[in-house]
């Protein structure tokens, strides 16, 4: 972890040295997620540090101050929150427009509880102010991230393993075309442009600035890639411009891990190709985990021959396909006419969980995972299944066991759930081999009640625990046919609900 050292707008962090321990760590999530941030690594005392410290404050973008016993104390601290609001102070006054700390955003991050003195007082508690008192880093470089107050000194672009493109090639231009095949190397496409920045996300500009996302879960968007073979149309005739083996491939990852960016990525290129293979790739950012699907069918060729509108087969995103104009021969001739693009549709879903609880209740009102029961009580006893799971579930399969001095009311056993929502009644086998009640959908939740009875013969004081097994298979899209569902991992819960059997002259 390096302070920022460059030209492009950065976030001027104030804090007390003996805080770095839990001040850096915030800083360095930062600088992950692509902000520029400086702090003051290296400085030595002498006679320059405070001018070299006032002409950070005078060029830096957002100002973010550390609060802390110790920081509240510092009189370097104190210093640079006053230069940090007369900074604000002129720079806004050479505006025209009514006063607007946006021209020099001041935050703070209260790490722990802290009193300024009277001066400092009046410039914080009026500013943005993130509690991170017992939160965790993550958490605190997540509120910062979201405040939107920081975005002026963050890369619209971040290279990742090493340039966004590659391999590295020679750049030809529109008038001057190559007599062999090549990929996606002309820089002044009139049409497209750049033509090696050729993958991109929609509502994202092409070049560098769309080649760092931010991505929504909930959302559905839409990804294409460009190719052109850029060999010279007017060799195609003797055959030194025809691309052969022409082939697109798409990387596309699962999971997104929140604020660290996953790569997207996409190659085309022919056997006979200078280089064979191009690609380029974005980053995609999400500020919560989550998971990448491929929408169904979605993935289509377009170009000025037979195959435009065409499906592309789900080995896109494996093996590659064979491209071309008319049929997918992998034989593309040179010149802007064979050109085409591919587009593909993903939606990112929030990862969430399946949740399964059970309670019981002798009223039928006051439900609790632990109640008192007396001998002879009828208790009634609810389980729940909350599919938020960002897929169905299926092959559900509720069972129960009973402890000795307990045992079902026959025909007790509801299922309420959707289509089932003035209940469905099931076999007693809850209580022995358990009863499969099939798929749950995503976003469905399933009630079970049931009914058990107290034996008169139980002694108080006694526990009696009712204990409810919940297995089922996790589903995913077959990688081999997107439109069938294939069973995943099995997954097992267990739920319990305790009964304290009291005496009657405890009632």
């Amino acid at each position: 972890m390096r302070s920022y050292q460059g030209n492009k707008p950065f976030i001027f962090v104030s804090y007390a040295h003996a805080d770095r321990d839990r001040v850096f760590p915030i800083i360095e999530l930062l600088q992950d997620n692509g902000y520029h941030v400086w702090y003051d690594e290296g400085l030595h005392a002498g006679n320059d540090w405070r001018d070299e410290l006032a002409d950070r404050i005078r060029d830096c973008r957002a100002f973010l101050y550390m609060r802390t016993k110790n920081s509240a104390r510092s009189p370097y601290c104190r210093d640079e929150i006053y230069a940090a609001d007369a900074e604000m102070k002129r720079r806004d006054s050479e505006t025209e427009e009514v006063f607007d700390e946006s021209v020099l955003p001041l935050l703070s991050v209260q790490l722990e509880e802290a009193d300024l003195s009277g001066g400092l007082r009046m410039i914080i508690d009026t500013k943005q102010v993130i509690q991170g008192a017992g939160v965790s880093a993550e958490n605190i470089a997540k509120a910062l991230i979201e405040s939107g107050k920081l975005e002026a000194c963050r890369d619209t672009f971040r290279y990742v393993e090493g340039e966004n493109w590659g391999p590295a090639r020679e750049g030809f231009y529109f008038d001057e075309l190559p007599d062999h095949p090549v990929f996606n190397s002309v820089v002044d496409n009139p049409i497209y442009g750049d033509e090696r920045h050729f993958l991109s996300i929609k509502g994202a500009p092409r070049g560098r600035e769309g080649h760092f996302v931010v991505l929504q879960p909930g959302m559905t968007y839409t990804a294409e890639l460009f190719y052109n073979n850029d060999g010279d149309p007017h060799l195609n005739a003797s055959g030194k411009a025809i691309a052969v083996k022409v082939k697109a491939a798409v990387k596309l990852p699962e999971t997104l891990k929140a604020g660290k960016p996953e790569i997207l990525q996409a190659t085309v290129g022919c056997f006979n190709g200078k280089p064979q293979e191009v690609w380029d790739q974005v980053a995609l950012y999400c500020a919560e985990d989550a998971v990448i699907e491929f929408k169904l069918a979605s993935a289509k060729l377009y170009n000025y021959g037979k195959l435009s509108g065409e499906t592309l087969g789900t080995q896109l995103f494996s093996e590659g396909v064979y491209l071309g104009c008319n049929k997918f021969s992998g034989i593309l001739p040179g010149g802007m006419q064979y050109s085409g693009r591919i587009t593909f549709q993903f939606t990112v879903k929030p990862i969430r969980q399946v949740a399964f609880s059970q309670t019981a209740s002798v009223d039928r009102r006051n439900y609790g995972e632990r109640i008192a029961v007396l001998p002879g009580d009828e208790v009634s006893c609810r389980m729940e299944l909350r599919n938020d799971h960002f897929d169905d579930i299926d092959y559900v399969t509720f069972r129960t066991e009973l402890p000795e001095g307990m045992e079902l009311v026959p025909g007790s056993v509801v299922l309420y759930a959707i289509p089932h929502v003035d209940g469905q009644p099931l076999s007693d086998h809850l209580v022995s081999n358990g009863i499969n009640t099939g798929l749950f959908g995503e976003g469905v939740t399933g009630v079970i009640r049931f009914r058990v009875k107290v034996s008169e013969a139980v002694k108080a004081p006694a526990e009696l625990t009712i204990k409810s097994f919940l297995v089922y298979n996790e589903t995913h899209l077959d990688k081999n046919d997107h439109y069938n569902r294939a069973l995943g991992d099995v997954v097992r819960m267990t739920a319990e609900t305790v009964c304290y059997v009291h005496g009657r002259e405890e009632a």
